[in-house]
């Protein structure tokens, strides 16, 4: 029967700390040291998993021992981990092996074995964090029946032996778990058992600490924002190049988080990994995205299946393919202000190169609503529903691109065309070139009006033009708003509106005081 003697205390604290879901570094060990970081889901929902374990060799710790036994010696190891506490059972005195580099166990001869034992109030109990092993290596070795090799001190142990630690070993002690923040350890090998246990002793001949223990978000959400313009060209019932469609976002990625360098993430069960987003979310899962789809509605302002498919996910593009060309992931519910997808768990990866699409219903066929493309900021939520044993991990205020108008509008919120005064409307240009502009009249029911003899026309590059309100409407005693729409950068178009009190009965003479008010723009126009 194989014997091994070591003293191992092991104390540490686990505690959750704040992880970046989208920067996870290369955390692979030197190969010298052989040191080994396990690395489980972030996901666990420790309210209702309470232990890792120890099942297999996931658990297994694995460090360089840099102090070597020799012959009738004995040292003592001790290993203290935090943030956690030994689970299920006690620590077996088999959960220490020791190795030479190349991963052969050493002290396998039963004629002249070193020992490995338990030092007597520190066996690693249920409920503690620390364990003291002890080594005793023979007064005689005959290293031609060992695997071990001395090192030039003589040491049957060499310093270059790696001690694993093997909570697996035995009668298997899982390790306690309340957070998911790192399980860290710390190495002491001692020279007397003393030393060994007292925890505050700093006089070990060698050690080492770090990570045991690691957490991490096993899945990732992206959105990658565009830009839409609606073109002044078509009354803003059309993209730019007369398109009615074209993407807000242009890249959509949730998927598992790449975790190059630290390998699938662990499940708590110690045998099973993170191998897909089905691993930890249930085909429930959503992503909301916010803003304002009033011109994909149908006919009359419903939200029905059919502008359900103009707000889409078409998850089939490459660097050849047609954009918007397949509706992958149709709303699955939508209201004026948001847009919901069952997306589920079904990886979206970079290699689709997935993106938002919008298809506008804008227009004056009986189908289309008759509307305009709004301006618009969106912005995208995930809602992860987790499968049981875990917790979904938030996603919120993604950027989710914009819908921009080329061009600008200039409002006048009321007016009334009355005999004893007369509204005007001074429209500017700072631009170098000519801009056109079209008028849209709104009318009060109680007082109606009608287009005047100007609907259209240009204000001259550098300029100005006065506009009075018999010219735009009529009748005299109508009352509404006027909205100029100019083909030109609105950042260089302006407007006052003049409400002027007459002296006489022609209200295109008239003189005397006026109000003047600068004209309004839709909310974001500029932006």
């Amino acid at each position: 029967m194989k014997k091994r003697l070591l003293s191992v205390a092991i104390a540490a604290s686990l505690s959750i700390g704040a992880m970046d879901a989208y920067a996870l570094a290369d955390r692979t060990p030197a190969a010298a040291e052989d040191k080994t970081t396990v690395n489980y889901t972030n996901t666990i929902d420790v309210s209702t998993v309470s232990t890792l374990s120890a099942a297999g060799t996931t658990l297994n710790l694995k460090l360089l021992s840099k102090a070597g036994v020799g012959l009738n010696e004995t040292r003592y190891v001790r290993f203290d981990f935090g943030n956690t506490t030994f689970a299920t059972n006690d620590i077996h005195k088999d959960a220490l092996v020791i190795t030479n580099a190349a991963g052969t166990e050493l002290g396998t001869s039963t004629s002249q074995a070193f020992t490995v034992n338990l030092v007597s109030g520190h066996e690693g109990k249920v409920g503690t964090s620390h364990v003291i092993f002890s080594i005793k290596v023979p007064e005689t070795w005959d290293a031609d029946s060992d695997p071990a090799t001395p090192d030039s001190d003589n040491k049957v142990i060499p310093s270059s032996s790696r001690l694993v630690f093997t909570p697996g070993n035995g009668s298997q002690t899982n390790l306690g778990v309340n957070n998911t923040e790192a399980i860290t350890y710390q190495y002491r090998l001692f020279e007397k058992e003393v030393g060994a246990s007292d925890p505050d002793n700093n006089l070990s001949l060698v050690g080492d600490s770090g990570d045991y223990v690691r957490f991490f978000p096993p899945y990732e959400v992206k959105m990658t924002p565009s830009l839409l313009t609606a073109d002044v060209a078509s009354d803003y019932s059309r993209f730019v190049d007369s398109k009615k469609s074209g993407y807000v976002a242009k890249e959509i990625i949730f998927d598992l988080t790449d975790t190059t360098g630290i390998g699938a993430l662990n499940l708590p069960d110690g045998t099973t990994k993170v191998t897909n987003l089905a691993t930890v979310l249930k085909e429930t899962t959503t992503l909301d995205v916010a803003g304002n789809f009033a011109a994909i509605a149908s006919a009359g302002g419903i939200y029905d299946n059919a502008a359900k498919n103009r707000i889409y996910i078409d998850a089939n593009n490459s660097a050849s393919s047609a954009k918007c060309d397949n509706v992958n992931s149709a709303a699955t519910s939508l209201t004026a202000e948001l847009a919901t997808f069952t997306v589920g768990n079904a990886n979206i990866t970079k290699a689709n190169k997935a993106i938002l699409c919008i298809e506008t219903n804008t227009g004056p066929a009986a189908t289309e609503n008759g509307g305009e493309i709004p301006a618009s900021v969106y912005s995208a939520s995930f809602n992860g529903v987790p499968k049981t044993g875990h917790l979904a991990l938030g996603f919120s205020g993604l950027d989710a691109g914009k819908v921009k108008r080329n061009g600008a509008q200039l409002i006048t919120p009321f007016f009334t065309l009355n005999e004893s005064y007369t509204p005007r409307f001074y429209l500017v240009n700072r631009g170098s070139q000519a801009a056109t502009f079209k008028i849209a009249l709104a009318s009060d029911a109680s007082k109606p009006i009608s287009a005047g003899d100007i609907t259209e026309g240009t204000i001259p590059a550098n300029g100005a033009l006065l506009l009075k309100g018999p010219q735009i409407a009529t009748p005299l005693g109508g009352r509404g708003s006027a909205v100029f729409t100019v083909s030109a950068p609105c950042n260089l178009i302006s407007g006052v509106f003049q409400n002027r009190t007459n002296t006489t009965a022609d209200p295109n003479i008239g003189s005397g005081d006026f109000d003047s008010i600068p004209m309004q723009m839709p909310e974001g126009e500029c932006k």
